[in-house]
């Protein structure tokens, strides 16, 4: 028997066909309506927030739904975040 991969098993909860931040990203990096400076932005933001859920970007959904309750949970100062960032 396997063990279970907790972060993979809250993946169900998503739904199947939700882009993930890595597709964001890309989608990001290839708009030619953004600036680089707003691109690499957004682009900081996501994997900012992924790394704050301690997942991979790929790993994480784009699902308002799903990051919600998962958000609330995360101390910015913790983190090491100022009200700035």
């Amino acid at each position: 028997m396997q063990p279970l991969d907790h972060k993979k098993l809250q993946l169900v909860f998503a739904p199947k066909d939700c882009p993930t931040f890595s597709d964001i990203i890309d989608r990001v990096l290839s708009d030619p309506a953004l600036s680089q400076a707003r691109a690499r932005d957004m682009v900081s933001g996501l994997r900012r927030v992924s790394k704050a859920l301690g997942r991979s970007s790929a790993d994480v959904p784009a699902d308002p739904k799903w990051l919600q309750p998962r958000l609330q949970k995360i101390a910015p100062a913790a983190l090491g975040l100022t009200p700035k960032s």
